[in-house]
């Protein structure tokens, strides 16, 4: 059962051969349109990436000048407690005063301390 198409198998070849060039031809004419668009389109990718480079920029500054407020803020709000502790002390208290808002001061750091061990102590105790 061997076959023979000796001078037909490379007619066959040749039209594949055709076939797939009129493919390639067909491929490459619709791909134009689509080239010729990215190429339109490459202006305006490269001015988002500036303006998105620009933006980042901006952020990276934004960032860093929060960090530093924050930091500001850390340190100033302990003392703002402090001074609100003391004038609630100073409120309560009969007399009136520089000595009595100095020992108001003092009792208001002693509470804080006071909250700080209890704080420590019942997480101690919770481990």
């Amino acid at each position: 059962m061997n076959i023979n198409l000796f001078p037909f198998n490379f007619y066959i070849f040749y039209a594949a051969i055709v076939l797939l060039i009129i493919f390639l031809v067909m491929t490459v004419v619709k791909a134009m349109p689509l080239l010729k668009a990215l190429g339109d389109l490459k202006q305006p990718l490269e001015q988002m990436s500036t303006r998105v480079a620009d933006v980042s920029e901006k952020a990276g500054k934004v960032t860093a000048m929060v960090n530093s407020i924050v930091s500001t803020v850390k340190k100033v709000v302990p003392i703002m407690v402090l001074l609100s502790l003391a004038n609630e002390f100073y409120q309560d208290s009969e007399e009136n005063g520089i000595k009595e808002f100095g020992r108001s001061t003092v009792k208001a750091i002693q509470k804080q301390q006071d909250e700080k061990k209890l704080a420590k102590n019942i997480a101690k105790l919770l481990k």
